[in-house]
């Protein structure tokens, strides 16, 4: 079976830009991957973000027209709500037991 990295987030700020730290930072996150036995990466962006898609190319990634991603949404459950309410519940009732804070 094939092991799979994902990366979901790179980005850069706009300060440092053009100066490659985006291509070394996808080889060092490419070689840990590797080192872990993953053999695909995938990542994805919106088709509209030409700069994103150009660099991801640059880096060796391909766009593959024959496997389609796909992605659903779903809509919180009865019991997923219930399971939030409870959470939201304990969390409340712990804040009450935790000491106030001081300023600084």
């Amino acid at each position: 079976a094939w092991k799979y990295g994902y990366i979901s987030w790179l980005g850069v700020a706009p300060e440092v830009q053009r100066k490659h730290l985006g291509d070394r930072l996808c080889r060092a996150v490419e070689r840990i991957m590797k080192d872990d036995g993953v053999r695909m990466i995938l990542v994805d962006t919106e088709a509209g973000n030409t700069p994103a898609v150009s660099f991801f190319k640059r880096q060796g990634f391909t766009s593959r027209r024959s496997h389609v991603w796909l992605g659903k949404t779903l809509k919180p459950s009865a019991k997923s709500a219930g399971l939030n309410s409870r959470a939201k519940a304990v969390s409340t009732r712990a804040k009450g037991r935790l000491p106030k804070r001081t300023s600084d």
